[in-house]
C-alpha cells in the first residue's frame, strides 16, 4: 500500500466513506420500499403562541410555512429542524395565505432544551384536526363511550376546527369540567370531560382522548424509492455537516451528542417500528460515519488523505516519526471524546434504566 501511488492511496482511503454513503442510501431506500409509518406532514399552522417571535412576525393560524431560508419545507419535521438550528438568528420565511405568498422574517428565540443547549423556538404549533385518535383505557372519556375517530366538533357550545382550540378552552377554564360537542358517523351528542392542567397551567390531560397527527404508511417502487433514498441521503449529510459546525463554533452545546449509550437507546426505540425503523437507523449511522471519517483526523481515512495530499505538494511523506505522535495525539483526543459523549448519557438518562429497557422490561 505505501509504495503505491499517491492518486491509488487516496482512491483507497476515500472507498471507505463512499460505501458508508451507498450503504447509508441503500438503507433509506429500502426503508421508503418497506414502508414506514409517517404523521401528517402538512406544514399548516394550527396556533400562534400569544407574545412568540411567530406572533411579531406576524405569522396566523392558517398559514402554509412554504419555504424558511429559501429552502422548501415539505414536512413539519423539517419546519421544526430549521427553526431548532437557528436561536437567536433572523431566519425569512415564505408563507402561504389564502391566495397570497408572503415572505416574513422572524427572529426564534433562545430557550434552553434539557442537556442539548439552547435551540430555536418560534411558538407555532402543527394544524391538528380535533379527531380523537386513541382512548385510554378506564378514563372518564372511556367510560362515557368516546372513540377513537370521533370528531370534537364543539366545546362548551364553541364550534371549533382546530385541536389547539381545545387547549385554549381548556387552560381558560383550569378546574371546570368542559362540554365537548362529538359527532360520529353523522350523529352527534355531548360528553363532560374535566381536562387536567400541570402546575405551569398547561394541559396534561383530557380525561383520557389522545389527538395527534394521523399516521400514514408511506410506500414507494424501487425506482421511486432510489431517488428518495439519495434525498434522505444527501439530507443527513447536510444536517450532519451543519451540526458539526454549531459544535465547533458552540452554537450547540456539547451535550447534544450522544454516546454508546444513547445510541442503543435510539436504537431500540426504533427497533419497535419494524424493519423500516431498523432500516432508518442503519442508514443515518452509516452516512455520520461516512461524514466524520471523512473529516481531516489522522486516525480516520480524511487524515489519510490529507496526509496523502501533503506528500504529493511536497514530494515526500511526513516523517514516521512525526506521523506516530499525530496519531498519538488524535488517539488520545479520541478517547477523551468517548468518555466525553459518555458521561453525557450517564448524566442524561438512568444507566439501570438503559438495561430494563434492553431486557424489554
Amino acid at each position: 500500500f505505501a509504495a503505491a501511488p499517491v492518486n491509488r492511496r487516496i482512491f483507497i482511503a476515500a472507498s471507505g466513506p463512499a460505501m458508508n454513503v451507498l450503504l447509508g442510501i441503500l438503507a433509506f431506500s429500502l426503508v421508503y420500499m418497506i414502508g414506514m409509518p409517517q404523521m401528517n406532514q402538512t406544514t399548516q399552522i394550527g396556533y400562534v403562541l400569544p407574545g412568540s417571535p411567530a406572533e411579531k412576525a406576524g405569522l396566523k393560524p392558517g398559514d402554509v410555512i412554504l419555504a424558511i431560508n429559501d429552502e422548501k419545507t415539505s414536512s413539519w419535521d423539517e419546519v421544526k429542524e430549521k427553526i431548532l438550528v437557528h436561536p437567536g438568528e433572523e431566519i425569512t420565511l415564505k408563507v402561504r395565505r389564502g391566495e397570497k405568498v408572503l415572505t416574513l422574517k422572524a427572529v426564534p428565540e433562545e430557550v434552553e432544551q434539557g442537556r442539548i443547549g439552547k435551540v430555536g423556538r418560534l411558538g407555532i404549533v402543527q394544524m391538528i384536526e380535533p379527531i380523537v385518535r386513541k382512548v385510554q383505557p378506564k378514563s372518564p372519556a372511556s367510560d362515557l363511550g368516546v372513540r377513537p375517530g370521533d370528531r370534537i366538533i364543539s366545546v362548551n357550545g364553541k364550534p371549533i376546527t382546530r385541536f389547539m382550540e381545545i387547549i385554549t378552552e381548556a387552560r381558560e377554564n383550569p378546574g371546570k369540567p368542559i362540554e365537548f360537542g362529538i359527532e360520529r358517523e353523522g350523529k352527534r351528542f355531548t360528553v363532560s370531560l374535566k381536562p387536567e392542567l400541570d402546575e405551569k397551567g398547561e394541559v396534561k390531560d383530557l380525561g383520557g382522548m389522545v389527538f395527534g397527527s394521523e399516521l400514514k404508511l408511506i410506500r414507494y417502487d424501487p425506482i421511486r424509492a432510489l431517488g428518495a433514498g439519495i434525498k434522505q441521503g444527501i439530507l443527513t449529510i447536510n444536517k450532519t455537516l451543519l451540526i458539526l459546525k454549531k459544535l465547533i463554533l458552540h452554537e450547540i452545546s456539547f451535550r447534544y451528542v450522544s454516546g454508546p449509550f444513547g445510541i442503543i437507546l435510539i436504537i431500540t426505540d426504533v427497533f419497535r417500528v419494524g424493519f423500516s425503523g431498523f432500516f432508518y437507523i442503519l442508514g443515518f449511522i452509516s452516512i455520520n460515519i461516512a461524514v466524520i471519517n471523512l473529516l481531516p483526523i489522522p486516525i480516520a481515512d480524511g487524515g489519510q488523505i490529507l496526509f496523502f495530499t501533503m506528500e504529493k505538494v511536497r514530494g515526500k511523506p511526513l516523517s514516521p516519526k512525526k506521523q506516530l505522535i499525530i496519531h498519538q495525539a488524535s488517539m488520545l483526543l479520541l478517547i477523551i471524546l468517548f468518555i466525553l459523549v459518555t458521561w453525557n448519557d450517564i448524566l442524561r438518562m438512568n444507566i439501570f434504566g438503559i438495561i430494563d429497557k434492553l431486557r424489554g422490561r
